[in-house]
């Protein structure tokens, strides 16, 4: 039932392993579009989410107890 490549990824949790969806992306892509019956073109690329920054340590001790 998903609509769209980057539905399928966070239903399945596809690319959240080491090759972080090298390897799984094209083979979902190629699934999506033949369950479809549209062109691999067809199939919009996931959005691009960049990682979170890191908070040194010594921030997070410093900060108000509330």
């Amino acid at each position: 039932g998903a609509g769209d490549l980057g539905q399928v990824k966070r239903m399945t949790r596809a690319g959240m392993g080491q090759c972080q969806g090298r390897m799984c992306s094209p083979a979902l892509a190629m699934m999506l579009a033949q369950r479809r019956g549209i062109s691999l073109a067809a199939i919009a690329p996931p959005s691009i989410r960049p990682p979170v920054t890191p908070i040194p340590v010594h921030v997070l001790a410093t900060l108000p107890d509330e």
